[in-house]
């Protein structure tokens, strides 16, 4: 009995707009060899969403209030 020869899809190389994107197997080995790195983008991660949601907040507290005034 033969074994598949041919890789996963999730393994295979996404080209995006002649960019070829990285496979998910380097992405876990960046990950895992810099742990420095990860701790920097969940760091960019937290400061990048916490201001979204203090935006988004006060965007939907202002349009809750002008349909108030409204009334």
């Amino acid at each position: 009995m033969r074994l598949a020869t041919r890789t996963p899809p999730c393994d295979q190389r996404i080209d995006l707009n002649g960019v070829v994107g990285a496979s998910l197997g380097d992405w876990v080995g960046l990950f895992s060899l810099n742990p420095l790195l990860r701790m920097a983008l969940s760091i960019f991660d937290i400061l990048f969403f916490q201001s979204s949601a203090i935006v988004l907040n006060k965007m939907l507290s202002s349009n809750f209030r002008k349909i108030y005034d409204l009334r």
